[in-house]
């Protein structure tokens, strides 16, 4: 069998498990995050992009559209978060592997039986 063939074949299990269940519910949030509300939840079918413009703007009791910064706040402490929160996970094996080898750092297993 070719070469290439069977690394095709060996992978497609994984490919197609990471299209069922990763790509696929991602496309499904996609869709429904252009749906209109329901009158009493749940969502309809005309898409719009409305949800999209209420992170950036508010419509005010006019009619008009202001400015809002409530949804940019609340993503930039997102983005704070996880910059400060994964170099502190990435730091997680490393120190673990500072702390075990610290602990066996007695005579090696050699040493000792010359001994």
């Amino acid at each position: 069998m070719n070469v290439r063939l069977t690394t095709i074949l060996l992978r497609s299990p994984v490919l197609v498990t990471m299209v069922l269940f990763m790509l696929a519910p991602m496309a499904l949030a996609v869709v429904y995050s252009f749906m209109t509300n329901g009158a009493y939840g749940g969502v309809r079918m005309p898409f719009t992009a409305l949800a999209y413009r209420q992170l950036l703007f508010q419509e005010d009791f006019d009619g008009n559209l202001v400015f809002s910064t409530g949804y940019l706040a609340i993503l930039w402490r997102s983005v704070l978060l996880a910059a400060t929160t994964a170099p502190k996970t990435s730091m997680a094996p490393w120190w673990t592997w500072v702390t075990t080898s610290v602990m066996s750092s007695g005579p090696s297993p050699s040493r000792r039986m010359r001994d």
